[in-house]
């Protein structure tokens, strides 16, 4: 029915839509999602030919470019065969006219029909809106706001167009009325195509057949809502769901990450300066939106995606015990297969003994494990041995007893300026700065009397801080954390889990976070897995394994967890 090809918007010297593609068949429902600022709206307008500014590309409806209509053209089109349902629900309205005579005045303009029965069919759309007759005859200042949108529904209805795009349709109302107006767009989508304008994915998920998600007037990525909600694969669309509040939500809202502010250019991907993962050709080189594989996903990212940045397959660890002729082994971690994706944070949970320890040294390269393959940044653990000082520049792990793993006759200065020295930074100065900035990171002292103290002098809460500043200080990729917080009283516990959420969120450092506190899990994790004697028995994100778990072993886990 619609297919936009090549549409380009400029208004002065700013591009606010660059060579966008896109189609939509009869009686299909597309939502439209991404920041203010993005060009959603601007996208509806040009549709309608309502846009101030240049617009080239191809807008093609029914087979006709409607960028070469003459203003007539656009006249027998507009507010008939497509129409609009504008935002501003104030400013829509003339506020001298009552809702029953403006939702008229389009019919007896466009379709010449006499204005009594204009007024019939504008209050039968009306009370189809929801509208009471009492209301319909009123003026706009006299109307809620969910009043005024089902107002605006009603004119977008009178001309019976094929196609409505609906922008921002719920916006600032109640959740109550938003539900409202949601089910009435859902009943007019099963008569005709629709486009909704949103920023919102839940809202999305209940109207839309498949998610458009735009980025400074590009599309990163379209696909259907529960491939969107379940699995984003482009960096943005993780980063928006996760700056989404919703009641479902377990774990921490987290915002997208800083950039520089600029708009987009013509060279390099629009999202390369907010991007954890971003490579060189990424500045170069605007990716193309491709269909991924053979299913129905379309993505614009030279990483083909979030990156997978830990894999593990068929992974086994079997500790052998007994003499040398009658040897008896016990299995620590059975078969286990995760994958660890760039900036997420998986959560390993189960009691004493699960192997949960052992899953995460096998992980860091500590422990040989006994069968499979792990593999980071797609080479095995057994080709990075060959060059293990850039591995373990890149995975770090907190320890669970930070005392047993420091050297006692070190000072706190020493603790944190060994890893720069092994991994070639001997720049003393430069030292000193990396050692203070981690410190002041975990909220201890920075000052030259600390730096100077033996760790025999700290306290359990301070030595737990020590050890997490020594793993960001060489700011890895892949953090380890095996009970990071468990000596920390509850305020600096908090203050810690924010640190490392924010440097998480600014660095895209993927977490692997070893807990028995299902709490702790539920408020940090992108994803929970539940390991039980060796096993994962249960894995998924967050929210499902909280709140619907399917497991008896996490269900008694949860059961036990909610009863202090």
């Amino acid at each position: 029915m619609l297919e936009l090809k090549n549409l380009q918007v400029e208004c002065g010297n700013t591009r606010i839509l660059k060579k966008m593609n896109l189609k939509i068949e009869e009686g299909e429902k597309v939502g439209i999602i991404g920041e203010s600022g993005t060009g959603k709206t601007t996208l509806g307008l040009s549709i309608m030919g309502l846009l101030e500014g240049e617009v080239s590309g191809e807008v093609i409806f029914k087979g006709q470019n409607l960028l070469e209509n003459e203003q007539q053209d656009w006249e027998e089109i507009r507010w008939n065969e497509i129409a609009m349902v504008m935002q501003n629900l104030d400013n829509l309205l003339n506020p001298g006219y009552t809702i029953l005579s403006q939702v008229a005045e389009p019919m007896i303009q466009h379709e010449r029909i006499k204005k009594n029965k204009a007024f019939l069919r504008a209050e039968k759309l009306l009370k189809r809106t929801g509208l009471s007759v009492e209301k319909m005859n009123l003026y706009p200042n006299n109307l809620s706001g969910g009043e005024k949108a089902r107002a605006l529904i009603a004119m977008a209805l009178v001309n019976d167009p094929e196609l409505i795009i609906f922008d921002e349709p719920t916006a600032s109302l109640d959740f109550l009325t938003k539900e409202k107006i949601a089910s009435l767009i859902k009943e007019i989508s099963t008569e005709k195509s629709i486009m909704v304008i949103s920023h919102d994915f839940f809202l999305l998920k209940e109207l839309v057949d498949k998610i458009v998600v735009l980025y400074q007037g590009k599309i990163v990525e379209i696909a259907e809502p529960s491939q969107i909600l379940k699995s984003p694969a482009h960096p943005y669309t993780r980063a928006l769901i996760r700056s989404y509040p919703t009641m479902q939500r377990t774990q921490e809202l987290q915002g997208l990450r800083r950039g520089s502010g600029k708009r987009y250019s013509d060279k390099g991907c629009p999202f390369y300066d907010r991007c954890t993962q971003s490579v060189d050709l990424c500045a170069l080189r605007s990716p193309e939106l491709e269909r991924v594989e053979s299913s129905q996903r379309f993505l614009a990212c030279h990483r083909e995606g979030i990156v997978e940045l830990v894999t593990l397959q068929d992974v086994t660890k079997k500790y052998y015990q007994g003499s040398l002729f009658n040897k008896e082994y016990f299995t620590a971690v059975n078969d286990v297969n995760l994958s660890i994706k760039e900036g997420e944070i998986v959560s390993v949970v189960g009691e004493s003994g699960s192997g949960k320890s052992t899953l995460a040294k096998m992980i860091a390269g500590l422990i040989p494990k006994s069968s499979g393959e792990i593999i980071f940044k797609e080479s095995n653990l057994a080709e990075w041995k060959k060059k293990r000082l850039e591995f373990h520049s890149q995975v770090q792990m907190i320890w669970q007893d930070p005392a047993s793993s420091f050297n006692k006759k070190f000072t706190v200065f020493e603790i944190l300026a060994e890893p720069l020295q092994i991994q070639g930074f001997k720049d003393k100065d430069l030292q000193l700065k990396k050692t203070k900035q981690a410190l002041k990171q975990v909220y201890l002292p920075s000052d030259q009397e600390f730096l100077a103290s033996q760790i025999t002098g700290l306290s359990g809460g301070e030595l737990q801080r020590l050890a997490i500043a020594r793993a960001l200080i060489l700011e890895p990729k892949v953090l380890i954390a095996d009970e990071p917080t468990s000596a920390l009283d509850p305020g600096v516990q908090a203050q810690v889990l924010k640190l490392l959420l924010d440097l998480q969120n600014e660095r895209g450092m993927a977490m692997l976070f070893v807990t028995h506190d299902l709490a702790l899990a539920r408020k940090v994790s992108d994803r929970i897995v539940v390991l039980y004697q060796g096993e994962i028995v249960e894995q998924g994100p967050a929210v499902r394994v909280i709140n619907y778990p399917q497991h008896y072993y996490t269900k008694r886990l949860l059961s036990v967890a909610n009863s202090f």
